[in-house]
């Protein structure tokens, strides 16, 4: 049986321009609603859950080889499906390594290309995919991971402890599934992929982020860079300053 990702596709009829909002790894859409509420009265927007897809490939056994190329092709068809011909991809944490390739691969489609505190140099390391194979130390692992990206100083911590228990408990549900799509989203050459691309291109990061700027701008040198005051989670902790940051963008490469 052919697994279908389920999708959220707002038409609005007086723009040709779809926001497309692609979640984090093991997280869910409605991080985005904000967004969503937003800028549905402006453009027409689409949500994926391919968070769900793992779960549930992985509840029907479905074998999967590449789970980071798997979302991709079904996010393929998602796009297919509704004949979009406008898209700006916006993609918060591995949903933004999944925005850019869907930006690099869809380029006659592409107006725009928003990532929001994707890790995009990374080493890969081979032992940290094996402790997520772990149960007691894999959820350990994120645990510590998710909390260095979270900000003590501008975020709500309820929040954050909501969040992520929430990524836990998916994880918990299709563990293998969840560390394969996270290791091959790490080992995607992001770096190529930068250097061909010829866009209008935003990068909004939190504001204790330890990204390589000058990196990133040699590769791009047109690349626009933003810092929030908030941890990982800038959709939650600080929506209506993302909104601005979004529209304002959108505003200038339109």
């Amino acid at each position: 049986m052919e697994q279908k990702m389920d999708f959220y596709f707002i038409e609005n009829p007086n723009s040709s321009k779809v926001l497309f909002f692609l979640h984090g790894w093991a997280c869910e859409p409605k991080d985005f609603k904000e967004q969503v509420k937003y800028f549905q009265t402006k453009y027409s927007v689409l949500t994926v859950d391919y968070t769900q897809l793992i779960i549930s490939s992985s509840q029907r056994n479905i074998k999967i080889k590449d789970a980071f190329q798997y979302c991709f092709s079904e996010i393929i068809k998602v796009i297919n499906k509704l004949r979009l011909t406008k898209v700006c991809f916006i993609g918060h944490s591995l949903g933004g390594a999944l925005a850019l390739s869907l930006s690099d691969s869809l380029r006659e489609i592409t107006s725009a290309l928003i990532i929001i505190d994707t890790s995009l140099f990374a080493p890969y390391n081979q032992s940290n995919f094996r402790l997520l194979k772990t149960p007691i130390l894999g959820e350990k692992f994120i645990k510590d991971y998710i909390k260095g990206m979270n900000s003590k100083l501008y975020d709500n911590a309820l929040v954050n402890e909501q969040k992520l228990s929430s990524m836990i408990h998916n994880f918990k549900l299709a563990p293998n599934l969840f560390t394969n799509l996270l290791e091959e989203a790490v080992k995607l050459d992001k770096s190529n992929i930068l250097h061909k691309l010829d866009l209008q291109f935003m990068y909004i990061a939190r504001q204790e982020t330890n990204l390589d700027f000058f990196r990133l701008q040699n590769l791009l040198s047109s690349i626009k860079i933003t810092k929030v005051k908030s941890g990982h989670f800038i959709m939650l902790h600080a929506p209506n300053q993302l909104n601005s940051i979004i529209e304002s963008f959108l505003l200038e490469s339109s």
